[in-house]
């Protein structure tokens, strides 16, 4: 099931994938041996989904072995382009140490003239199937580009 989550959030991405696709990935997770990539394609004018992918290939301090894949869905309140600024929404997780999560995120995302992107996120859900009582937490701290 894992498995087939992942490869949904990806083929999402490539279909909406008309015009305007921002691609990110973060230098924080790198530290801890953490690689990650991030695709937001816009569905209406004011409205963004995400695919983030978090793959840890070998040990590392926040999960041994494995990835966790995110799909959210984010609500861009005041945008100068399409998908841009301050934004709210729900992601919905998966990976190798959680069954299914669900939760609600707030952001912001920076586009700069020449299409460099920031973006800085955080949220909170919780496990659905293992019903943990941890909470799983979203956060993100990317740079990228817009094409």
């Amino acid at each position: 099931m894992k498995k087939k989550f992942l490869l949904s959030v990806f083929l999402l991405s490539v279909l909406w994938a008309n015009a305007q696709v921002d691609v990110e990935i973060s230098p924080l997770p790198l530290i801890f041996k953490v690689y990650t990539l991030s695709v937001e394609v816009p569905a209406a004018k004011k409205l963004g989904i995400n695919s983030d992918v978090y793959l840890t290939p070998g040990f590392s301090i926040i999960v041994d072995e494995g990835y966790i894949a995110n799909l959210s869905f984010k609500y861009y309140f005041n945008p100068k382009g399409k998908i841009d600024r301050f934004h709210v929404g729900s992601f919905m997780g998966t990976g190798s140490e959680l069954n299914l999560a669900l939760g609600a995120l707030i952001g912001y995302k920076f586009v700069s003239r020449k299409n460099i992107i920031f973006e800085i996120g955080f949220g909170l859900g919780q496990d659905l199937i293992k019903k943990v009582e941890a909470v799983t937490v979203y956060g993100k701290f990317h740079i990228g580009y817009r094409f």
